[in-house]
């Protein structure tokens, strides 16, 4: 788009200089018609991006005019578009060489010479520009940023303290020259100019927020404190500066809240979410790492305040739910994320979190409709793939579903092997419950391609042999690949002791809900049951199970009602 604005510019300079020509009483040759015609033509097909034709025509020109500027410029940009970077630099030059006065072609090349990077070149070039077109300032930063590019601290900071010497402080360059002082650790410098520029501009508070967080983060409170209330004094909504000394009176608050001080802020609807969110992190983190347990009450105050205060805001409900999340309500946080996707649905993060909610909670009926919904939001999203199979295979075994999306998931995680991993061992659970056994060993010896020695594919693998009856095989397998802390290893290692006929089936059983109460494992100890003859002691683990469900499952009623009547 530069390059455009440049030669249409150029283009009608041409123009004009031939108009201003024909008005001039000195006849004009035919030759120089000729040039001008010529000129403008190659300015065309460089405006239309025929640019080997346009570089072959300004060529022509300089055949005949080997001194005209303009032609070595257009030259030197139509071989920046070819990328033939030495002879466009050589052409820029020359157009400068025979035109030294025109800034455009120093400021043209200047910026080509950013775009290779090439920025030690780049600060030569503005340099020059600056000599040329001293009352520009923008070329003095674009000097001073280039500088700072290529390494030349010194350099840049130099020229950014010539500038504010000769335009005077300035947002940009102060907020520059502050972080470069603070980068050199020369913290005296960097709190002058601060200083310098708020005593000429005293209602400027992003300079003056600036030198607050950075008084602050040294520990000086009451420097910080006196910077925030000249903020708020200026403006009375300044959410982050509100934020910022509400933490500091907290920390000598008389209250047993540690939150007392940020209730009123984040209550404060005409203030910005973001930052109230960027103040609350630090508690989440803390009440997270188990720090400060007691911190719970008061976090759940604080997002109670943060929906009253933004009741349309998506952001805030899918805050709200996070917090809840980590609080352990996780009925709040389910209704949050289900809030926070009305408002908008295009938030990638709710809608996973919300899926994964409803599986942990085992709602796979939910679980299964959001799937479906959020495949239509994000079919390149390889995660929604697995977890709508997940959902359909444990919401009503509609295992053709789960392999079909497994399919997909496959093709979409060709170069990250960890997904394929979790595809293969929930694809070998569902051919086994279609008792395609050699499908499902596959997919096992896949995922074992990919992870080698992780215990959840040699689980699935002894949970194969139990379901071809083979039990020793699959104790063998679990003992070789022991985990303790996974409910799928004690489910399938009961499973096998049941095959075997050991007593202490039973309990591997319950170690296994003890880990992890799933209505799964209690349907799977109901099957075992059953096939060992103890209808009853089925009967009341399938009933286990579909009191864990909040909703009536298919699944499980079938099996209900057809032992019932055996």
């Amino acid at each position: 788009m530069r390059l455009i604005h440049i030669t249409l510019s150029t283009a009608i300079l041409f123009c004009t200089s031939f108009t201003l020509s024909a008005q001039d009483p000195v006849r004009i040759t035919k030759e120089e018609i000729d040039l001008e015609n010529a000129l403008i033509d190659a300015e065309l097909k460089l405006v239309l991006e025929e640019y080997e034709e346009a570089e072959q025509a300004y060529s022509e020109v300089l055949r005949t005019a080997q001194d005209n500027a303009a032609a070595h410029f257009g030259r030197a940009r139509a071989l920046t578009e070819m990328d033939r970077k030495d002879d466009a630099l050589r052409s820029f030059e020359k157009a400068i060489n025979y035109d030294s006065d025109n800034e455009y072609y120093y400021l043209a090349l200047a910026q080509y010479q950013e775009s290779l990077p090439d920025d030690q070149a780049a600060a030569s070039t503005y340099e020059r520009l600056i000599v040329v077109a001293p009352d520009r300032p923008q070329y003095r930063i674009d000097m001073a940023y280039a500088q700072l590019r290529s390494g030349d601290l010194r350099g840049g900071t130099a020229t950014l303290e010539t500038y504010e010497q000769e335009y005077g402080p300035q947002p940009q360059s102060t907020s520059r020259l502050m972080d470069l002082y603070l980068h050199a650790d020369d913290e005296k410098k960097a709190i002058r100019v601060a200083q310098r520029y708020l005593d000429l501009k005293p209602n400027d508070t992003a300079i003056a927020m600036q030198l607050a967080e950075y008084q602050h983060a040294q520990g000086r409170t009451a420097e910080a404190a006196a910077l925030y209330e000249r903020i708020l004094s200026v403006d009375p909504d300044h959410t982050q500066a509100s934020l910022a000394l509400a933490s500091i009176t907290s920390g000598t608050s008389a209250s047993d809240d540690p939150l007392q001080e940020l209730y009123a802020i984040l209550g404060n609807a005409s203030m910005e979410l973001d930052p109230k969110v960027k103040q609350l992190i630090p508690f989440v983190e803390k009440f997270v790492r188990k720090d400060a347990k007691e911190l719970g009450p008061s976090l759940a105050r604080a997002t109670e305040i943060l929906l009253q205060a933004h009741p349309y805001d998506a952001k805030s409900y899918a805050i709200a739910a996070d917090v809840q999340t980590q609080l352990g309500d996780m009925s709040a946080a389910i209704q949050n994320y289900e809030k926070s996707l009305e408002l908008k649905s295009t938030n990638y993060q709710v809608w996973e979190q919300l899926l994964y909610l409803y599986r942990d909670q085992y709602q796979y009926d939910r679980m299964h409709d959001l799937a479906q919904e959020a495949l239509d939001f994000f079919p390149t999203k390889a995660e929604i793939f697995l977890l709508a199979a997940f959902a359909a295979y444990h919401y009503e075994r509609d295992v053709s579903l789960a392999l079909d999306l497994l399919e997909e998931q496959y093709i979409m995680t060709s170069q990250r092997p960890v997904e394929r991993y979790h595809g293969h061992l929930l694809a070998a659970r569902a051919y086994i419950y279609e008792d395609e056994m050699d499908a499902a060993k596959g997919h096992i010896q896949r995922a074992q391609a990919i992870e080698s020695e992780a215990a959840a594919s040699h689980i699935e693998m002894a949970a194969l042999l139990v379901a071809q009856s083979d039990g020793e095989a699959a104790l063998d397998v679990l003992a070789s690949h022991p985990a303790e802390d996974m409910a799928r290893y004690h489910e399938v290692r009961g499973l096998a002791l049941y095959e075997q006929g050991d007593p202490a089936a039973a309990a591997t059983m319950q170690r296994a809900i003890d880990i992890l109460a799933d209505p799964a494992i209690y349907i799977t100890w109901g099957d075992a049951l059953f096939a060992s003859g103890d209808k009853a002691g089925a009967l009341a683990k399938w009933q286990l199970a579909q009191d864990a469900l909040p909703y009536e499952s298919s699944v499980v009623q079938d099996k209900i009602k057809s032992a019932s009547r055996s």
